[in-house]
């Protein structure tokens, strides 16, 4: 008789480790968590910052340099980027190492005291910190991909599976010498409430909005690129718009646009209904961040995307437009021709979002969960 993996693995022990920079790598990793309690009824998941580990002042430090490379010299950031993709052991890539193994005994202690039976890491940098333990090889690990490119660091021999967003990933994981077994197309994990469909007139009037043609405005949970600019060419666009601007986490950034503020223009910092935001939503426009990006498409919204960060937001965005379902933000100008093409002609925006929905992959979470699955179904404990 065949037994549902998924009704057999509730005793098993699941750590999924992320890194705290930007939002979206914690993101999945809870959406991750989400779906394994309400698939599976596990209690024993556990999410955890992988650079929890390091000193607080060693921490404030990292997430200092890392925003202010992105803010400010997002060059050098580009060549760290580059530099660390590189198969030679470069500069960057030996710094990156050296802080992995500074810490990575911490790590290891609290991987021993939760007596894994699985491990998922939606970041690379809990990848670097387990190269320096000799666990046993039974103990399986799944790398979680939360980008539309893949980037050297992820990549180790004792990762059992890998999981990516998109086939054409196959292909780059292939070239580095990922075996195609180990690869499985499931997409980007996003949280549950993004794939339930709440009546539109209802939010409306649950956040305070005008039923009226929407464009929601991000930057990430880290508020980050020229939100000020596009915003204040939105409010004196001609076109009779509602705007929502999320700033996320950036107290200056919302400081700074709450005084222009009006009935059209609704100013939110962080917040935690992003999917009621996106219901609402006509268009969107954000940094191209591979959590955002994957929501935008369950929701079927045409998103324009400005290039924030360079590395893997830049191949992200590469991506999305080649795929023909993301349009680069090249001023309001442009954006404004765009939306009165698409007043005048409602089938051209209507074929646009069929096309983002065939693209999008709505059940990532749970494929992910039941490869997880299917792991711990032959597995035993690996460290005891």
């Amino acid at each position: 008789m065949n037994t549902n993996p998924l009704q057999i693995i509730n005793n098993k022990r699941v750590l999924i480790f992320y890194t705290n920079f930007g939002c979206g790598h914690k993101q999945a990793a809870f959406a991750l968590r989400e779906c394994f309690v309400q698939l599976c009824e596990m209690s024993e998941v556990k999410c955890k910052d992988a650079l929890f580990f390091l000193p607080v002042w060693q921490k404030a430090l990292y997430r200092w340099i890392y925003n202010s490379l992105i803010d400010y010299f997002p060059g050098l950031w580009d060549i760290i980027y580059c530099k660390t993709n590189q198969t030679s052991l470069s500069i960057p890539k030996m710094l990156y190492r050296l802080l992995a193994w500074n810490y990575h005994k911490q790590f290891i202690n609290f991987v021993n005291s939760n007596k894994p039976d699985l491990i998922i890491a939606t970041h690379c940098i809990p990848l670097e910190f387990l190269s320096f333990y000799a666990f046993p090889p039974s103990l399986p690990i799944i790398g979680v991909i939360t980008d539309f490119s893949i980037h050297q660091l992820w990549l180790k021999p004792f990762v059992s599976f890998y999981t990516v967003a998109n086939k054409q990933l196959i292909h780059s994981l292939k070239l580095n010498g990922i075996s195609q077994k180990k690869i499985i197309v499931t997409g980007i994990p996003v949280s549950t409430s993004f794939l339930k469909h709440k009546e539109k007139q209802t939010l409306i009037a649950k956040h305070k909005l005008q039923d009226k043609f929407t464009v929601l405005v991000m930057g990430g949970g880290e508020g980050k690129g020229p939100l000020v600019k596009i915003v204040r060419d939105l409010k004196t666009s001609p076109l009779d718009l509602q705007i929502v601007v999320v700033t996320g986490k950036n107290k200056k950034l919302y400081q700074k646009l709450l005084p222009i503020s009006s009935p059209s223009l609704k100013i939110l910092g962080f917040v935690d209904y992003i999917d009621e935001l996106m219901e609402i939503a006509d268009i969107v426009i954000s940094k191209p961040g591979g959590i955002t990006i994957a929501e935008t498409m369950i929701k079927g919204k045409p998103i324009f995307l400005f290039n924030s960060i360079q590395g893997q937001e830049s191949e992200n965005m590469k991506f999305i437009i080649n795929q023909g379902i993301g349009i680069p933000w090249e001023g309001v100008s442009s954006f404004l021709d765009k939306i009165a093409y698409w007043q005048k002609n409602p089938d051209a925006i209507k074929r646009f979002k069929e096309e983002i929905l065939k693209l999008s992959k709505p059940d990532a979470s749970s494929k992910i969960v039941e490869l997880a699955a299917k792991i711990l179904q032959s597995h035993t404990p690996a460290i005891g």
